[in-house]
């Protein structure tokens, strides 16, 4: 029998009735996931906005709101706690209101000289010096339903909290194009935006490329029971909900900076769609980002990017977004992602390609927890690792992806455990995908090894296992539905304990590939044997190895 027919027969088999009977039960349990995951309610912890009044009695309102010509911008400084009504108050004179804060007609959708409850800004406003500017819903007790930033052909701007807070509470804010009467939905000349900046001097005598100019202090930016839609664009620190440590050099040389500076808030039961980024950080910690709906963004959904540690990320639906539903990359440890339900991210590049994977933790994001959700029909994979390592992932249901976990890039010492996954259709390739790949490591050799595969439910029509330049795999105590399991210059890969579909599993060795001695399935003497077992129609288990590579020079067993 040849090394295709084991798995022709297999995908048959698994067609007819295995998969059949695991897509209905694990669809089922993804949508009563799905229902408790989906919901946007602040039943999450709720931050307080309150907000202290300025004392005018001591101090001219100009002490605290101050506007500038030459920059068109607008400043909340001195520790100032600001409402938009005390901006606009802050600008009447006899002569009327002199901007750049305008009451909005809903109706006539332009500027009105009523208080309405909505606002136009449209000029760049500054929260620093430890000011507090809070945004809220007439519903809470504030003054602001809408709050629409001008974004035109012409003019963005950006709404910052640069060492100081910015607090949205149940509230919506959008770009907007006064003159077209509409969001702006044209992010390629400059779309405005919202940004919380820490930037603070740690080290006068620092002259690296990338330090901090300016000693601002740190900024927290707080978005809860709001909307926040159609803001930012390409640009560093402008992709539309953006958090910034501002002084990490480009060659890397102050990763101390992160441990004395940090950029914080939390982003609660929110709606946050047609961004550029649904959130972007670089050096936030703890923040809490959870019961929110992030979707239809241009590129990622949540991205916690460069030293953002300690994130939790819980209870959201995340959906169709262009590029990764989440994302931790470089350096991001001990994140949590539990009780998301990820679906349909990712798009098709120009080569044709899928990509985009529902949940990712790239470049060192170590220590992470992906646990208890429900990912679906992502263009790539429903998880992926990239050169990260101490990773648990468990109790994910995972089906509709490329492929369902993959582990690339030097990914080491993880474990994946009680995952239930199922890999089906024309685009599907395997449950499980270990490889080195072509870029370059950071902190490792490149290959993955030392990674702890176990109690899942592994379900492919394709291949279930696929291992390229992998080490010291093991698999124990999973259940397998499938033929073939393919592994590719990989050694001492441990194959314990598992149930495998009818018995029957075609394990394909290739490149010098063996098994761990303590594997409990037995070495075939010749390809005569091989053939013989496939024969016999109660086989335990058959084996073979690829007819288009030399056998290992190991045997099938390491030595």
């Amino acid at each position: 029998m040849g090394s295709g027919g084991v798995a022709t027969a297999a995908a048959a088999a698994l067609g007819a009735v295995a998969l059949a009977v695991a897509m209905a039960g694990r669809s089922a349990s993804a949508a009563e996931t799905t229902s408790s995951s989906a919901q946007t309610t602040s039943s999450a912890a709720a931050t307080t906005s309150d907000c202290t009044s300025m004392d005018l009695v001591n101090h001219n309102i100009t002490d605290y709101i101050r506007w500038s010509n030459m920059s068109d911008r607008l400043y909340l400084e001195n520790g100032a706690c600001v409402t938009l009504t005390d901006i606009y108050e802050s600008r009447l004179d006899d002569t009327g209101n002199k901007g750049p804060l305008y009451p909005f007609d809903e109706t006539t959708l332009d500027i009105s000289d009523t208080v309405t409850g909505s606002w136009y800004l449209e000029s760049t406003l500054y929260i620093t010096e430890g000011s507090r500017l809070v945004v809220q819903g007439l519903s809470k007790g504030g003054d602001c339903d809408h709050l629409l930033l001008a974004s035109s052909p012409e003019k963005f701007i950006n709404l910052r909290a640069h060492g100081g807070e910015l607090m949205l509470d149940g509230t919506h804010v959008e770009s907007w194009d006064l003159a077209a009467g509409t969001v702006d939905e044209n992010n390629e000349d400059g779309r405005s935006y919202l940004s919380a900046i820490s930037e603070v001097i740690t080290d006068p005598a620092e002259t690296c490329d990338g330090t901090a100019k300016n000693d601002m202090g740190e900024a927290r930016m707080d978005i809860i029971d709001s909307e926040v839609n159609h803001l930012g664009w390409y640009d560093s620190e402008s992709y539309g909900i953006a958090y910034k440590v501002r002084g990490f050099c480009k060659d890397l040389s102050n990763p101390e900076l992160f441990d004395s500076v940090s950029v914080t808030g939390d982003i609660l039961g929110s709606d946050i769609h047609d961004n550029y980024f649904g959130h972007y950080s670089y050096g936030h910690q703890g923040g809490n980002w959870s019961h929110n709906k992030m979707h239809h963004n241009i590129g990622y959904g949540f991205d916690p990017h460069d030293d953002s540690d300690y994130i939790t990320i819980h209870n959201n639906e995340v959906y169709n977004n262009g590029w990764h539903g989440i994302i931790a990359s470089k350096r991001c440890d001990h994140v949590s992602i539990q009780n998301n339900h990820v679906h349909d991210n990712g798009h098709i590049n120009e080569a044709g390609q899928r990509t985009g994977n529902g949940i990712m933790l790239h470049r060192s994001s170590d220590y992470g927890t992906v646990k208890n959700n429900v990912i679906h029909d992502n263009m790539d994979s429903g998880v992926a690792l990239y050169e990260s390592s101490y990773c648990a992932v468990s109790d994910n249901k995972i089906y509709g992806n490329k492929n369902g976990i993959r582990m690339s890039l030097g990914s080491s010492d993880n474990l994946l455990y009680e995952n239930d996954i199922i890999i089906n259709g024309p685009d599907a390739k395997y449950a499980i995908y270990l490889y080195q790949g072509n870029d370059i490591p950071d902190v490792s050799d490149g290959r993955p090894r030392n990674n702890h595969i176990f109690d899942n439910s592994l379900v492919s029509d394709n291949e279930v296992v696929k291992m390229l330049n992998s080490d010291d795999t093991a698999f124990e105590g999973n259940v397998v539905y499938g033929r073939v399991s393919r592994f590719k210059d990989s050694f001492n890969t441990l194959w314990k304990s598992n149930f495998v579909e009818d018995g029957i599993h075609d394990y394909k060795l290739e490149l010098n590939s063996c098994f761990d001695p303590e594997s409990d399935i037995e070495e075939p003497d010749t390809y005569e044997d091989v053939a013989a077992m496939e024969e016999e129609e109660a086989t335990t288990y058959s084996y073979s190895y690829s007819y288009d590579f030399d056998v290992s020079e190991s045997g099938f067993f390491c030595a």
